[in-house]
């Protein structure tokens, strides 16, 4: 499933429009995303918590067998709740 269907199968069954089910997903997933960027972990009741984590920089080797770095970087990181993902 992509965003597009994500979109049309939340309108179908909230009876809105495609623009206007767009515009919501949208704009939840801007707000996450920049309260994620800011170091705030966005806990979701029954769903998960989603927070920052940092990768660390690391080596690695081309096929060419030139080695390179690459820098540490922010990540969003999931972690889903017991009801959503039993084991």
């Amino acid at each position: 499933m992509n965003k597009k269907d994500l979109v049309q199968e939340v309108a179908d069954e909230m009876g809105l429009s495609y623009a206007q089910t767009k515009r919501v997903i949208d704009t939840f997933f801007r707000a996450l995303v920049g309260f994620v960027g800011s170091g705030v972990s966005v806990k979701i009741y029954n769903f998960g918590t989603f927070s920052k984590r940092k990768k660390p920089s690391r080596t690695g080797v081309l096929p060419t067998g030139r080695k390179y770095s690459s820098e540490g970087k922010n990540t969003i990181f999931f972690k889903g709740a017991h009801k959503v993902f039993p084991e």
